[in-house]
């Protein structure tokens, strides 16, 4: 099932970990449960490989939230993508450091492009 939202402002906190993401708006018809999800973005007839994070940014500040880091070279700034949910990777969770989360934030990475076959 794809799904549209509006870009919002985040608080760059992806950027940092070295995994920019699009902050996204929830859809109101968004039923997915919390979570890291290997996924797809449409733009400009293009699909992009992508790993998505729906749930509360646990070891930051517990603000709920929807992202979407796209795993190939990516420079649009675009103000409404689509998307679509393939598989879920993990369930969301706390991380001691923002170290132990960028660890494993690539190994979420490797799992999507499996998944996705981008080997």
């Amino acid at each position: 099932m794809q799904f549209s939202s509006k870009i919002i402002t985040g608080r760059g906190i992806g950027r940092k970990l070295g995994f920019p993401t699009l902050n996204l708006e929830v859809p109101e018809n968004f039923l997915s449960e919390s979570g890291v999800f290997a996924a797809r973005l449409f733009l400009d007839e293009k699909v992009w490989p992508a790993i998505l994070f729906f749930g509360k940014r646990a070891t930051f500040d517990n603000e709920k939230t929807l992202e979407i880091h796209v795993l190939t070279k990516f420079a649009d700034s675009p103000t409404k993508v689509a998307f679509e949910i393939l598989t879920k990777i993990r369930a969301g969770k706390k991380f001691t450091s923002a170290d132990e989360l960028k660890k494993q934030i690539e190994k979420d990475c490797a799992a999507a492009r499996e998944i996705l076959e981008l080997r």
